[in-house]
């Protein structure tokens, strides 16, 4: 048989086997399309099912556990602050500020006792105190109720203070009193308090009123009356810290984790991020804690994400 009938013949074979199985055949090549069009597209599921799982982690974990909060404890210094403030600036704001949507700092003095007025000299175990307090951007949380926001004053340290403060201690618009630490207990050493306006937080439950180891708003529940007062913090420093030196201080920054931006290509280089943070102010940083779930957050993402990708896997090891 020469090769152009051999060619011939081979040719008509196969035309006649496509002829009878075209149905098999064809059901094989559309059955590989669709796999690799499965296999292709498997890839874009699995993306939007680690921003759908990180988002649903987030949004059930509540800000005040989601958040980053760094607190230091010394005098009211105004050198000593600058180096705590540097060390959190650049070791804490620093790594994690692609993460961060804002921050604020708040500063609260240990507890003092007001004295000067008839309402107030009363026996320690019942004279209210009070805690001056600094915070940032105060009046994009609070609404004034009366008066104005406190400035920085010469000689005294201008304040402003809740209505259940003012009712609780009887306490007017420019009524002046003394502060005075709570631990040494010297009326000697006291600093001129001056009330210049009444205000109310705008959203209580905002977890920029929750922060801080002292009271935030007025407690009366107790055998004293607890007084917050919110000042200028260029008058902590000047006024405050002068005439109380020494005078134990908190100093929390509240750092907010943007929850909405995200992604979850980032959560590894967070969780180091963090980890690599945390570590860095547990050992460089005397006299203070830090508190956040962000952590054990990405961890039971990871967790649930796992979990939420075995079905998309047994699909494709089916394809």
């Amino acid at each position: 048989m020469g090769l152009a009938a051999l060619v011939r013949f081979a040719t008509l074979i196969a035309l006649r086997r496509t002829a009878s199985d075209w149905r098999v055949q064809g059901a094989a090549g559309f059955g590989m399309v669709l796999a690799v069009a499965l296999m292709a597209s498997g890839v874009i599921y699995s993306n939007a099912l680690k921003e759908t799982a990180l988002e649903h982690t987030l949004r059930n974990v509540p800000d005040e556990e989601l958040n980053l909060t760094v607190r230091a404890f010394h005098p009211l210094e105004r050198r000593a602050f600058n180096a705590t403030s540097r060390f959190v600036d650049d070791q804490v704001l620093g790594p994690l500020r692609p993460y961060i949507t804002g921050s604020t700092l708040l500063i609260q003095t240990s507890a003092l006792y007001l004295a000067g007025l008839p309402q107030l000299d009363l026996p320690d175990s019942e004279r209210p105190r009070g805690s001056l307090q600094g915070i940032t951007d105060l009046e994009d949380h609070a609404r004034l109720v009366e008066g104005r926001f406190p400035r920085p004053a010469s000689g005294e340290v201008e304040v402003v203070i809740d209505p259940l403060g003012a009712s609780a201690l009887g306490l007017k618009e420019d009524e002046r009193f003394l502060a005075f630490s709570a631990i040494v207990g010297d009326q000697e050493e006291a600093v001129s308090t001056r009330v210049v306006g009444i205000i109310e937080p705008l959203d209580p439950s905002d977890q920029y009123w929750q922060i801080g180891p002292w009271d935030r708003s007025t407690s009366a529940d107790r055998q004293w009356v607890a007084l917050p007062m919110y000042a200028d913090m260029d008058a902590l420093f000047n006024t405050a810290g002068v005439a109380l030196p020494n005078l134990h201080t908190d100093f929390v920054w509240l750092f907010v984790v943007d929850r909405e931006g995200l992604r979850a290509s980032e959560v590894e280089a967070l969780r180091a991020t963090l980890d690599g943070t945390i570590t860095n102010l547990s050992t460089n940083l005397p006299n203070s804690t830090w508190d956040t779930e962000l952590g054990q957050a990405l961890q039971r993402y990871s967790a649930l994400l796992v979990v939420a990708q075995i079905p998309l896997f047994l699909v494709l090891s089916l394809a």
